[in-house]
């Protein structure tokens, strides 16, 4: 995302993935001539707060699917636990993606999705990006 601005979680292991960036997004914010760097500090302490709130997430990979219209992804379908419900709750006003929240990891272009892939992610790790700024966050 060279112009993107987003929260997301990170997993331990992204050996599935075959993308740069494993990660499973909280929410979408838009890009960086809509979001105002200025923003970037009020972004990052909402995501430490809805961290605070989930805390590490062990979730369970429910299905495999595509998404996408154009540019078609594999993507691993999560589980939605209560905690993650709530922090995705605390950060609603950031969202201006035009589709619900669906928890999922990308695993990469339409027809990647082969070969072994886990029944479960453990994300340890909270992200913020505005553009190429970003700052990690543990959550153990």
């Amino acid at each position: 995302m060279n112009n993107g601005v987003m929260i997301a979680y990170l997993p331990v292991d992204g050996s599935w993935c075959k993308q740069d960036l494993p990660h499973m997004t909280l929410v979408y914010c838009g890009t960086t001539e809509q979001v105002a760097l200025a923003a970037f500090n009020s972004l990052a302490k909402d995501a430490i707060t809805a961290g605070r709130v989930s805390g590490a997430l062990f979730l369970d990979v429910i299905g495999v699917e595509e998404f996408g219209r154009d540019e078609k992804v594999d993507v691993l379908r999560l589980s939605e636990p209560p905690r993650l419900t709530a922090a995705r709750e605390l950060v609603n006003d950031w969202d201006v993606s035009e589709h619900p929240f669906s928890p999922h990891a990308t695993i990469g272009p339409a027809g990647s999705a082969r070969g072994e892939l886990p029944t479960h992610l453990y994300f340890d790790r909270i992200y913020v990006a505005w553009g190429g700024e970003s700052m990690t966050f543990r959550l153990d």
